[in-house]
């Protein structure tokens, strides 16, 4: 304690707290509305906090072990709460000093930073879904960012009704070379490549139109730009993912189900100047997608699309399909007959899908497709008749873009 007192200096090897129950509460300030809010702000006041008593402050290690801490965030009069449990924290060689208090570099004030949190569930602001995970790992040193078993889903014991609903789960969630010092002292969230693998999605759509108060509530991009300035993506994957989408239109119902979906999205930025999601802004400089098994459901036709395989690069301009199958789902409806096809490939040259979001429309090179069947078929027996085409002679349309295109 010596140098407590004659150079207001502490030093502490070691310091560990086991389970503590630490309570926060934040509220805003209706005249600093649109003030923007950095995430250094309050860990940038510690020092004034300290300094009356203190002019240094070093612990080579801190650990917290099973905290439960609860956040209150009081805006507008409506209170919000978040809690979370289980959480373990490790700060290797924490350093506050009037030194160190302005210091550009690190994170705050330490050389490592390492957070554990198990088992979470959190209820959404739609309030109807829940996001929860079994365990998150962050290391600022090793910039390493992962979440396991991470799903969102809707928290409702009774049947939602006319609400749009997701189910969504993420064996792994890997956000490689997170840049946290420049979120941390320059608020840009920087990222080399963030990874899903092993997702199953299915998206329930009614169709059902948001009220004008849910429209006023900012997007989750909106949000987060709120607090970073810019957000920069190298790369964004999805691997071996299956995707199923439910849609409900005024007559008959859709299904569409993806068996593998394998995404990459390159050079994502973000920033305050495209933070409200609009298709017309361009937020990525290249997308690449294969899609295999991809079947589409249409009942009030009675018909089932298929396609074997599906490729789409920006890079390359190209969209091409293989093995595109159409054939009827219920042989016991439509008694007017079928329409049965086949095509054997299809390919789509100088494809721009940024003109597609932007401007609304499609402008392409050649359209090639490989071996044409169509039929329609009145008869009941699908079997027989699905072997009649077999053995029928097949139209090839490979040159109807040049016959076209004057």
């Amino acid at each position: 304690l010596w140098r407590v007192y004659f150079s207001r200096s502490l030093q502490v090897r070691g310091l560990s707290i086991d389970k503590p129950r630490i309570g926060i509460n934040l509220s805003a300030n209706p005249e600093k509305k649109q003030e923007k809010k950095l995430v250094t702000m309050h860990t940038g006041d510690i020092y004034s906090y300290i300094s009356n008593t203190l002019t240094k402050l070093n612990v080579g290690n801190f650990q917290l072990k099973n905290g439960h801490f609860t956040f209150k965030y009081l805006d507008e009069g409506t209170p919000q709460k978040q809690v979370l449990n289980d959480i373990s924290i490790r700060i290797e060689n924490f350093n506050l000093s009037e030194e160190t208090q302005d210091d550009d570099k690190g994170i705050f004030f330490t050389e490592n930073i390492d957070i554990r949190i198990k088992n979470q569930k959190s209820i959404l602001p739609d309030s109807v879904h829940s996001a929860n995970f079994d365990s998150l790992i962050i290391s600022t040193r090793d910039q390493l960012f992962q979440v396991y078993g991470f799903s969102i889903k809707p928290d409702l014991v009774e049947d939602p009704g006319d609400v749009n609903t997701l189910d969504i789960n993420f064996r792994l969630l890997d956000f490689e070379g997170a840049d946290f010092e420049k979120a941390y002292q320059e608020q840009i969230i920087d990222i080399k490549s963030i990874i899903v693998d092993g997702a199953s999605i299915s998206l329930n759509n009614k169709r059902i139109r948001k009220n004008n108060a849910v429209k006023d509530k900012p997007g989750l991009i909106a949000q987060i730009t709120s607090l970073f300035g810019a957000i920069k993506i190298g790369t964004f994957g999805v691997n071996n993912s299956t995707l199923e989408m439910n849609t409900y239109p005024k007559r008959g119902y859709q299904r569409e189900y993806i068996e593998d979906i394998d995404i990459r999205v390159h050079g994502i930025e973000l920033d305050t100047t495209n933070a409200e999601f609009n298709l017309r802004n361009q937020y990525f400089s290249d997308l690449d997608v294969i899609i295999e098994n991809y079947d589409i459901d249409l009942e009030e036709a009675n018909q089932k699309v298929s396609f074997g395989k599906i490729t789409i690069s920006s890079s390359s301009d190209l969209i091409k399909a293989d093995n595109i199958t159409m054939l009827p789902m219920d042989s016991n409806r439509a008694a007017g007959g079928y329409n049965y096809a086949t095509l054997d490939q299809i390919i789509v040259t100088e494809f721009d899908p940024f003109t597609v979001f932007s401007e609304r429309k499609a402008e392409v090179g050649d359209i090639i497709l490989n071996n044409l069947t169509f039929k329609h078929l009145p008869s009941t027996n699908v079997q027989e008749t699905v072997e009649e085409v077999k053995d029928s002679t097949k139209i090839s349309l490979e040159n109807l873009y040049p016959a076209i295109s004057n």
